[in-house]
């Protein structure tokens, strides 16, 4: 019997992990059913993870670290409105294995809070942005924003391109919402 070393049973736990919680909540995703669909026993599971609430956010770790590293890229390239939509392209292009997982699950609403926190946060560092009441209601509007376009994309499937998308969020950020509504419709 070949062992897996710890890094490929963490991976082949949160690959199963992901095939049900992409279609259920988190309640409803057993370890009992991860460990069959795994054949490896309990034990080895929990040396790996404590629940299967351990092995979402350690998913939703993974995640959150690949997007805003991605966007730190677009502050060291220099803050633009084209940069912010490049690197939005370049995150919905990304072959993260837990971005359509984390984003199609019904518990997705989790994973977006987890993410909002961490990017206000960032961008209030980034930017050197004030904590007051405007700033807070201007950067969730604009964050909310951003994950909603993802979560749109992610659970319709990719009818529009990552490049379209991209460039329709530039739109909206440069001319407004009204204008844009204008353009398409």
């Amino acid at each position: 019997m070949m062992t897996m070393s710890r890094k490929d049973t963490d991976k082949l736990i949160m690959t199963e992990f992901g095939k049900l919680y992409e279609k259920r909540t988190i309640t409803q995703v057993s370890v009992k059913e991860i460990v069959a669909n795994c054949h490896i026993n309990r034990t080895t599971f929990y040396k790996h993870f404590y629940d299967v609430y351990d092995v979402r956010d350690q998913m939703e770790n993974q995640f959150i670290d690949n997007f805003t590293n991605t966007i730190k890229e677009n502050f060291q390239a220099g803050f633009s409105i084209e940069n912010v939509s490049y690197y939005f392209v370049k995150i919905l292009e990304s072959n993260d294995p837990y971005f359509n997982v984390l984003l199609k699950s019904p518990d997705s609403y989790h994973t977006i809070d987890r993410l909002t926190e961490k990017l206000e946060s960032f961008f209030r560092a980034q930017m050197a942005i004030h904590e007051n009441e405007m700033t807070d209601y201007i950067l969730n509007f604009y964050i909310s924003g951003l994950c909603s376009m993802l979560i749109e994309r992610t659970r319709k499937g990719k009818k529009m391109s990552s490049e379209q998308l991209g460039g329709l969020l530039e739109t909206i950020l440069t001319k407004g919402m009204y204008v844009t509504l204008e353009q398409y419709n």
